[in-house]
Order: C-alpha cells, then structure tokens, then sequence
C-alpha cells in the first residue's frame, strides 16, 4: 500500500473515530439513548404506527334560568402531517362550515339559535388516525443561521401577542440574563428551554396567564409554559408558534395499551366502549395539553415541549421531549391566538364556544365541558420510516 494511501486511510479514520465521539456527547447531553440511527441517513426519524380511533366531544350546558341566544362552537379540525396520518374526520352535528384562519389552521363551526334551561349542545368529532414516535436528531452543523429563516415566517412568528406581552421588562431581562447573542440557534432554543424549566413550577388554575405574569408568578399550566417560552424564543429572533391537543397521559413510548380514567366519562358509555373494544384499550382525556415549535433554519419546525421535560427532569431525562413527540399525542391546532372576535379559535387549541350577551352573562350560568375518548385499534411497533429534514 502506498504512503498516501495509508495516510488517507488514517485521516479517515481519525475524522470517524471524532464524529463517533461527537455523536455520543450529543447523546449524553440529551440523556436519550438512540439505536440503529445515523445523523446521515436521516435528520428525523418516524416510527412504530399506532391506529386509533379518537373521539373529542364539546358539550355547552345552559344551566341557567334563560334560554342561552345564538350560540357559536368552533372546533380545531386536526390536520394530517408527516406523524400523524388523519384518515377521517366525522361530525356530529354536520358543522355549518369549515374555515381557514390565517395561520392555516382548518376549524369547523356550529351554530344553535337557542339552548333552553336545562338543555345542551353536544357535537363529536370521530378521528380516525394514525399516530407515530417522530424524533429529530440533529446538530448546530445541520442548521443555517436566523437570516436563512424566510420572510414571511418572521412576519408571522415574532410578533408580539395579547398572551407574550413581549415588551414587558422582565421578559427583556431574561432574555438578556441567558446571554445567548454568540451561540448557535439550536444552543439558544435549548437554553431558554431551561431556563423556562427552571423558573415554573408546574399548576393548573382554569386560566390562561401572560408570559411575564406567568414569570413573575413562577407557575403555570402547560399552555402558561408554552406562551412563556413562545415570547423568549420570539424576542430572541426565532420563530416560534403553539401546537396543542388531546394526549393519551401514560402512553408515552410505551408498547401497551393506554390506562383507563373512567371518571372522566359516563359509566354507560364507558362499559359500551371496554365491551366493544377490550379492557386496556380506552383512555379518557379532560386535561389535554399545548407545546412549542420553533422553527430552525434549514430543519423547519422543530417540537419542544418545556412542561413535559420538567417532569421528566424528576427522572434524570430533561430532553426527552426536546425534539421528540410521541405517538400518543394528536395534534388538533398549529398557529398562534387571534382576536376572540375573529370567529375562529382565538387562544383556544381545541374549541371555543361564544353566545349572545356572553360578555354579560355570568360563566356559572353556563358549563363547557371538553373531553376525548382514545379507543384502539391497531399497532405495528416495528415498522419505522425515515423522513428526510425539511418543512
């Protein structure tokens, strides 16, 4: 063998052995432990399917002495992506229309002229869907700079809103407190994960909080957690938009089926689904949940969810939603709010419901109940796709 050829053969190697090195760092800075994936075969992985039925039910009860006047429901349509494949969507009642906001989120809306005291509206959506684990692996070599982000996401995805109050001093102070203008895109987005994670507690309280009140408060809900790291990665020049939906809690990567809550639903009903379907194979959701994208140059929309690794830090694994999100969620909104009076979701991820006089009329006289029921169909652990970046 010639000189240069051995000489080559050890360049080759040294720079193996150093992408070996690189690769596992990454993964212990990650605390996830990957098998059978190459950074070069592919920048985001999907796989082991999972089919099943979802059925989300938005109920408005007048409980009030009046009838309840011209009653509006929209209701997030669920779109179909590269995780999650929507085969159908049934509705019942019909919806009178489906629309399209301006972030490009579908919505169906129902209308009841009148709901006598006593009576309630009721509208199902039957989701058939198949669901996949979706986890990018990538570095700050796969990305581009914030200049390669185009235009119109910058239009879109750095203005402020009612919930990010991005001009309050604390929210400025902490972004400055991260000193992140010399690191790269992926390192800022992972630092204000932290920092989010390390200034909340997580608490649900019924409402929905600006981010600075939420700072300030050092406690939130999921949705609380989302807008907070929505205005930092925003004021940190990143785009950044909510994604939310039903989830069914204890499924997370797990190969069985998800765990039953039958408080949640009528006993009836319950009993009717476990003798059709099987025990084990129904979970009841009444929490739901919201995460972030951030879009990354050269990668596109990238999943982050702050509020699930703050509990997963309690196991030693902080990033195990940091670019991944199971199967077990169901996307039903991508976007940003909008004003209540646009007609459509306004900061609401799943439904919202309006009414005559509802500014007036006391949020007692009126119960609005969500709920999803996940049924199973079928899974296929082991089949796996790989999905090339880009969005």
């Amino acid at each position: 063998m010639s000189v240069i050829g051995s000489s080559w053969i050890r360049r080759f190697l040294l720079c193996f052995l150093a992408a070996a090195v690189f690769s596992g760092w990454c993964d212990d800075v990650f605390a996830q432990p990957r098998k059978e994936f190459s950074l070069r075969d592919s920048i985001c992985q999907i796989r082991s399917p999972r089919e099943r039925t979802i059925r989300f039910v938005h109920r408005v009860q007048n409980v009030s002495g009046t009838p309840l006047l011209n009653v509006g429901v929209a209701v997030a349509v669920p779109p179909s992506d590269r995780r999650q494949r929507v085969h159908s969507v049934r509705f019942t009642p019909e919806p009178l229309k489906i629309s399209t906001d301006q972030w490009g989120q579908e919505t169906a809306h129902f209308h009841a002229g009148r709901i006598p005291p006593g009576e309630k509206l009721e509208i199902r959506l039957t989701i058939s869907v198949t669901l996949n684990d979706m986890e990018w692996r990538i570095t700050e070599r796969d990305l581009g700079s914030l200049e390669d982000i185009p235009p119109r996401l910058i239009r879109h995805y750095l203005r402020d809103g009612e919930n990010y109050k991005l001009g309050e001093e604390v929210l400025r102070g902490a972004v400055q407190s991260l000193e992140i203008e010399n690191v790269g895109v992926l390192e800022k987005v992972r630092l204000i994960h932290d920092f989010v994670m390390d200034h909340l507690e997580y608490s649900r309280d019924d409402r929905w909080d600006p981010a600075d009140k939420v700072l300030r408060e050092g406690k939130g809900s999921c949705s609380e957690y989302t807008y907070l790291m929505i205005a930092l990665c925003r004021l940190s020049g990143i785009p950044a938009r909510y994604a939310g939906g039903t989830w069914a809690e204890h499924a997370s990567f797990s190969a069985s089926g998800p765990t039953v809550a039958s408080e949640m639903v009528s006993a009836s009903e319950l009993q009717g689904l476990e003798a059709a379907e099987g025990p084990g194979h129904v979970h009841v959701d009444r929490v739901f949940h919201r995460w972030v994208e951030v879009y990354l140059p050269r990668i596109g929309w990238f999943p982050v969810d702050p509020t699930r690794d703050d509990e997963s830090e309690k196991d030693g694994k902080p990033y195990r939603y940091f670019g991944r999100l199971p199967w077990s969620y169901l996307t039903m909104t991508r976007g940003d709010g909008d004003k209540f009076e646009s007609g459509h979701l306004g900061w609401e991820y799943r439904s919202s419901t309006r009414w005559a006089g509802s500014e007036a009329k006391p949020a007692r006289d009126v119960l609005v109940d969500r709920y999803a029921i996940w049924t199973r169909t079928e899974d296929h652990p082991d089949e796996e796709v790989r999905v090339e970046a880009g969005n």
